[in-house]
């Protein structure tokens, strides 16, 4: 009897209309190529410089670590630092490789893309590779951490940027 004395005050029902109807929002393909054409090629380029320059630096700046007796740095942070200063070429080559993608992407050939697709896949994977190493390694936040999400999601950027690209046309 409650439920029936509740739903008689309920009142007169009410009618929903529907909203009015959008038309469907197309992708313009052309645009979206150009687009991620653009920012995959500025991301490309920026990295591929930084890189070089931290390349070409980082040997300078040893240096500068070492003669300097003001500066306090563990004599074993200063072996391993020695060690790695000397694979600078490897350092400047994965820059120079950011550079080449950039011609590649502005190029739109088909192989192009591959190239680009793989540098950027390889970049997403070393920067997942070494957020998972510094998780295992128990750190969890601070600079090294910082830089691998970051390095994460630019290269997770540019992987969906190349993805948009179309290749340009051939011709006969």
């Amino acid at each position: 009897m409650a439920g029936a004395s509740r739903a008689g005050s309920m009142g007169a029902m009410t009618t929903l209309t529907p909203a009015r109807a959008f038309a469907p929002v197309e992708l313009d393909r052309r645009r979206a190529s150009q687009f991620g054409r653009i920012l995959a090629a500025v991301a490309f380029g920026a990295i591929g410089i930084a890189t070089i320059a931290l390349a070409m630096a980082f040997p300078l700046a040893l240096g500068v670590v070492a003669e300097d007796p003001g500066l306090r740095v563990a004599a074993a942070d200063l072996a391993v630092a020695s060690r790695a200063a000397d694979l600078w070429w490897i350092v400047a080559g994965i820059g120079a490789l950011h550079l080449v993608a950039l011609l590649t992407v502005l190029d739109r050939g088909i192989w192009g893309k591959r190239i680009a697709l793989v540098l950027a896949g390889a970049g997403a994977a070393g920067a997942a590779a070494a957020q998972i190493a510094l998780v295992g390694s128990g750190t969890v936040v601070g600079d090294a951490a910082d830089f691998a999400n970051g390095a994460a999601l630019v290269y997770g950027v540019i992987v969906v940027a190349v993805v948009l690209i179309q290749p340009r046309e051939r011709t006969a």
